[in-house]
């Protein structure tokens, strides 16, 4: 057996709370894609930029784990720490556009008229 199979293993499970919220989120955003073609397709941006953000991150912990004792510089890995900010505010613009994002009017029940209950 691989030694950093444990390493990987338990780097992976912190962020596996984070990897269900995209993949729940990417399964929604694929199934309300024909109600609500324009927030889908924010929602499913939003959710592929926090998936590939989750597996950056391990990799990224995986890297300095398993490189801990090297004497290396480190300032040039300064480009991928931003790239995963960079992704990272990607993923919270596209899921608040997602949000906020204009979707057809729905015709309210009688239910759900507030005018018409009887006080």
């Amino acid at each position: 057996m691989n030694s950093s199979a444990p390493l990987l293993l338990g780097l992976a499970i912190p962020n596996l709370p984070f990897l269900a919220v995209a993949i729940a989120g990417l399964v929604l955003s694929f199934s309300r894609r024909a109600l609500y073609p324009r927030a889908a397709r924010w929602a499913t941006v939003g959710f592929a930029c926090l998936l590939l953000e989750i597996v950056l991150s391990v990799v990224q912990q995986y890297t300095f784990a398993i490189d801990s004792n090297s004497a290396r510089d480190r300032t040039d890995l300064f480009w991928i720490f931003s790239a995963l900010y960079v992704l990272r505010l990607a993923t919270f613009i596209t899921i608040a556009v997602a949000i906020f994002a204009e979707r057809p009017n729905a015709q309210p029940s009688a239910a759900h008229d507030v005018r018409n209950a009887s006080v």
